[in-house]
């Protein structure tokens, strides 16, 4: 028994410890998000959080930010914001200056792909074209 209990110990403690350490501080990103429909800045703020990814911290910026999403086979996808939803015609997509997962990719990919830093800028569009 005194084995079983020293080896599930040794487990816990692998697992708690391969643990990223980037989700044990928090980081400030910066929001801004505009209605290019109304051309209306809906909001422009920063958002602290623990989370990794731009998804995980939308999610939990809820109460400052009215997001809702939808996953799919490539992660989750921005479906409305502050009470703007998307229709066939009209819909949100975001960039950034600064996020090196943008940076790398060419582009920003899916909010559930894009790993976030300290500092980094997101603008958020509610929008009927790609320009």
């Amino acid at each position: 028994m005194k084995k079983f209990l020293v080896g599930l110990l040794c487990i816990l403690c692998l697992f708690g410890c391969s643990r990223n350490k980037a989700n044990d501080k928090d980081i400030s990103i910066n929001i801004k998000i505009v209605d290019e429909i109304s051309d209306e800045e809906l909001f422009n703020g920063t958002l602290t959080t623990k989370a990794e990814t731009l998804a995980d911290a939308l999610e939990a910026a809820k109460g400052v930010i009215d997001v809702t999403m939808e996953d799919s086979e490539y992660g989750k996808y921005i479906t409305g914001m502050l009470g703007l939803e998307q229709t066939d015609s009209i819909f949100w997509v975001y960039e950034s200056d600064n996020n090196k997962s943008c940076i790398d990719a060419g582009m920003c990919m899916g909010i559930s792909d894009t790993i976030i830093e300290d500092g980094d800028n997101f603008v958020f569009k509610y929008t009927d074209t790609f320009e």
